[in-house]
């Protein structure tokens, strides 16, 4: 399957937020396979969809760090 800068943008902006950060390797070597595409930049990739899953969690309302601790 030929894969677009579309496609990859879109898998790295919709759908890395969806996995587990912990799982963006596996994540990016499927796509690498799948694209068959030889210049394939996994750090690129990688460094789009960290910036993605940060979005999507670390800078919405979802993820709030409490620092107090109740006694």
């Amino acid at each position: 399957m030929k894969l677009s800068r579309q496609h990859f943008e879109f898998i790295a902006d919709e759908i890395a937020p969806l996995c587990d950060v912990y799982q963006l390797d596996a994540l990016t070597e499927a796509v690498r396979i799948a694209s068959k595409n030889s210049r394939f930049d996994s750090d690129k990739f990688k460094r789009r969809a960290k910036e993605s899953w940060d979005k999507a969690f670390i800078d919405s309302e979802r993820f709030t760090c409490r620092d107090e601790i109740p006694y």
